[in-house]
């Protein structure tokens, strides 16, 4: 990350984004396609197609991606939800620690994350509540099923994430 290129950016989808040290005026980003930036606890972003990375790093909030992700979709993700509709590249939550990964199509996951079998998780439905309620496009994640099959992981970095894909 040392040798990564800085550029100050104010747009809501930007590249990965990271305070920058020598700057306190903006937010500095990654030089990669398209991801989405996280404001506060309350965040609730819709982004429709995501580079690599998407959710890299991610503290807080909530980020709905209506189409595709890059590789290393919610890489080194703290804790907040993630919610993918399309597919997903390489190495999907390499480093979690904590948070959620809300997939539609199973991911090629690495050996370092537990299958837990699959589940009926009462929650989903409030979850999905919430997106009808903001209505638009974050409705189209309201699709109602609560089943899904829950990974848990990655066990590299404490195992207290979860990646749940819908069945």
């Amino acid at each position: 990350i040392a040798t990564a290129r800085f550029a100050i950016c104010r747009n809501p989808v930007i590249g990965n984004v990271r305070r920058h040290r020598s700057n306190n005026r903006g937010f500095a980003a990654l030089k990669a396609p398209r991801y989405a930036r996280l404001q506060s606890s309350t965040s609730l972003r819709l982004v429709l197609n995501t580079g690599d990375r998407a959710g890299d790093h991610m503290r807080r909030g909530m980020l709905l991606i209506a189409g595709d992700a890059g590789d290393y979709c919610g890489s080194r993700m703290l804790a907040g939800t993630l919610a993918v509709r399309g597919k997903t590249g390489a190495g999907v939550g390499l480093g979690l620690k904590r948070g959620t990964l809300l997939l539609a199509h199973p991911p090629k996951l690495s050996a370092t994350f537990n299958d837990c079998g699959t589940h009926n998780l009462s929650f989903l439905t409030l979850l999905h509540r919430q997106f009808r309620a903001t209505g638009g496009l974050k409705g189209q994640f309201a699709h109602g099923g609560d089943r899904v099959r829950r990974f848990m992981g990655d066990l590299a970095n404490d195992g207290k994430g979860e990646v749940l894909v819908y069945v």
